[in-house]
């Protein structure tokens, strides 16, 4: 959990959340309980392949 806690960004992925950013973890807040750039940037690129797979405009 150290790895965690001292982490710059974290985030959880799946199928039904996309990308989740984990912004504390036990009580411990990770990046100053700030979401990532690099989160975002992934979150935004993921839903954009999924709605190109699925053929979704906007």
């Amino acid at each position: 959990m150290d790895e965690v806690y001292n982490a710059d960004e974290c985030f959880i992925s799946a199928a039904t959340i996309i990308l989740l950013p984990v912004i504390r973890a036990d009580g411990k807040e990770i990046n100053g309980g700030k979401i990532g750039e690099f989160t975002t940037k992934l979150r935004e690129l993921y839903k954009m392949a999924l709605k190109l797979e699925a053929n979704i405009s906007s």
